[in-house]
């Protein structure tokens, strides 16, 4: 049983981590709740990828896999520029598409009332354990390092953003979740376009999954915050669709600059991601 979970470790994987989320999603769906932050259902379903990333590697690798798992998420000596990229990417590449709708006509950015941007400290703090822990142990601390043995690091990224953006499909039905403002269409390509990004930084920092929390979280945290969604703007799409114009162009520029077979700004020691070899 071990040596066929071995060899289709992948597949298990995504049975696992569909499995969790989707059964906890589909119960709000079919009860049509509307959950809050803390609904048990909402969080169960949040954790679906990395349970399911914590037990593909501790099968596949045991607890050498896990030990480097540790060791991808603890390591903090990184040059300061990737934590720069990391925090202040997701902010800025929003704040240039507002800017950009603006010109365009508009609405500026709008706040109740500025003194409470404090609340974004608590908000991102939610998001990392609340929410991203839950996904990237999975997505980029076991699928990430196992499709780039067999593709390179664009196909990879390929792959994993579809089924990425096929993961969340679920919360489109869900009562009041802000994904029902969304187009599905703008959702899939904004999921590739980052996860082609999220390879960029993970390859470049030899797998380091604590920087990808740290871009996770401030991506989600800022899409949260700033004027973003057809309900904070008037109804207007165009900040979001500017975002992902915005985002594409990046990653066109990533892949140009760094080629597709690694997207790695250089060589780096990839000890984190030897977690399957």
């Amino acid at each position: 049983m071990k040596q066929l979970l071995k060899k289709h470790s992948f597949l298990v994987y995504l049975l696992f981590a569909f499995l969790i989320s989707w059964s906890g999603w589909l119960v709000l769906v079919f009860t049509n709740t509307e959950p809050g932050f803390f609904n048990p259902w909402k969080l169960f379903a949040a954790f679906g990828p990395s349970l399911a990333g914590l037990f593909v590697i501790s099968i596949h690798s045991g607890k050498k896999g896990l030990r480097k798992l540790w060791q991808s998420l603890t390591h903090f000596r990184v040059h300061w520029q990737w934590y720069l990229i990391s925090l202040a990417a997701p902010p800025a590449l929003m704040l240039a598409s507002l800017g950009i709708h603006i010109l365009f006509g508009g609405k500026g950015l709008m706040f109740n009332d500025p003194a409470e941007l404090y609340r974004v400290i608590p908000v991102f703090l939610l998001v990392f354990f609340f929410s991203v822990l839950g996904e990237e142990i999975g997505w980029r601390g076991f699928a990430l390092p196992w499709l780039q043995k067999r593709f390179n690091a664009l196909s990879s990224s390929l792959i994993l953003g579809l089924i990425w953006a096929v993961w969340h499909l679920p919360l489109f039905w869900i009562p009041g979740d802000f994904h029902q403002q969304l187009s599905i269409v703008w959702f899939i390509l904004q999921t590739v376009s980052i996860t082609i990004l999220y390879t960029w930084v993970f390859n470049s920092t030899g797998g380091n999954l604590l920087l990808i929390l740290l871009l996770h979280t401030s991506s989600n945290t800022a899409f949260g915050v700033l004027p973003m969604l057809p309900e904070t703007d008037g109804d207007s799409s165009r900040p979001a669709w500017i975002l992902n114009i915005l985002l594409i162009i990046t990653a066109v520029i990533v892949i140009l600059i760094n080629g597709p077979k690694t997207l790695a700004a250089k060589k780096l020691d990839t000890s984190p991601q030897e977690n399957l070899r």
